[in-house]
C-alpha cells in the first residue's frame, strides 16, 4: 500500500494500529511511504501511476 502519513510515522506503528482494526489477512504489505499520492486531472488515483511508484522504489506491484 502507498501511504501519506504524518512525519515520523514508522511502518511498524502504522501496522500495529491497523492490526487493532482489521483482520491480519487484510493488512497491506508492503507499505510505501510517499509525500503525495499521484492523482489525475479528476482527482482519481491512476492504477498505472501507483504501479510506477512501486517499481520506482524497488518494491513489488500493489495487489
Amino acid at each position: 500500500a502507498a501511504c501519506v502519513v504524518a512525519p515520523g510515522m514508522a511502518a511498524a506503528a502504522l501496522l500495529a494500529a491497523l492490526r487493532e482494526r482489521i483482520d491480519p489477512v487484510f493488512l497491506p504489505r508492503p507499505l510505501l511511504f510517499v509525500d503525495a499520492l499521484p492523482r489525475n486531472s479528476t482527482g482519481k488515483l491512476p492504477r498505472t501511476a501507483l504501479q510506477a511508484l512501486f517499481q520506482t522504489h524497488g518494491t513489488r506491484k500493489p495487489a
